[in-house]
């Protein structure tokens, strides 16, 4: 297999579990809700920042994941804890939330919201064992360094590219009014999306023991 095929097999796979909703897809959906376009994002800058960490640790040869079985567990109960956080503290913002007549109520946040994504991007073990499977895993050992860079900066491109999509679509004038004048139901269901993936999380880690 050439290099170029290699390239594509790995960026149709990537795409491809790009479309799952996850964490990250679902926290920029309620951040560009809640706060518009441009908290949206920043906080697919912070996700994709997370991603291009995974991917120089991957690009590296730091095997960590598969030296050091603690260290994906650790980010596991991290994760869970995070989301379990993220969604309670979104349930309950949801019982307060007024019905906004206009797009221009909430300020954006700024940093917070970048590091919410950042967080959200490295304490999702699925991100970390995606990218130390394709580009660890999955490429041979004699791929020239350019092509594994190219392989890195495609991806987080990618990464970036659809979330700040989704982050302009949801926090356009005409979208974000009619999900505005929904916001304590939309959080509502935002938060219970998060707690049940944190479960999840942890289910699968306890019975994978």
């Amino acid at each position: 297999m050439s290099h170029f095929q290699l390239f594509l097999l790995l960026a149709g796979t990537h795409f491809l579990a790009l479309l799952s909703p996850g964490p990250d897809f679902f926290l920029v959906l309620r951040t560009s809700t809640r706060f518009g376009s441009r908290a949206g994002v920043l906080t697919s800058a912070g996700i994709a920042l997370a991603n291009a960490l995974y991917v120089v640790c991957a690009l590296s040869g730091v095997a960590l994941m598969q030296r050091v079985p603690l260290l994906l567990e650790a980010i596991r109960w991290l994760g869970c804890g995070y989301l379990a956080w993220l969604g309670w503290r979104i349930l309950r913002s949801s019982n307060s939330a007024p019905l906004y007549e206009g797009v221009t109520a909430l300020p954006p946040p700024g940093g917070s919201v970048f590091m919410a994504g950042l967080l959200s991007g490295l304490l999702n073990p699925k991100n970390a064992l995606f990218y130390f499977s394709l580009l660890s895993v999955a490429t041979p050992r004699d791929t020239p360094l350019a092509w594994r860079l190219l392989y890195g900066v495609w991806m987080v491109s990618v990464v970036f590219g659809w979330d700040a999509l989704l982050a302009l679509g949801v926090g356009n004038s005409t979208m974000r009014r009619c999900l505005l004048r929904q916001l304590a139901l939309v959080e509502k269901v935002l938060g219970c999306v998060f707690l049940v993936i944190a479960g999840g999380m942890l289910a699968t880690g306890v019975a994978g023991k």
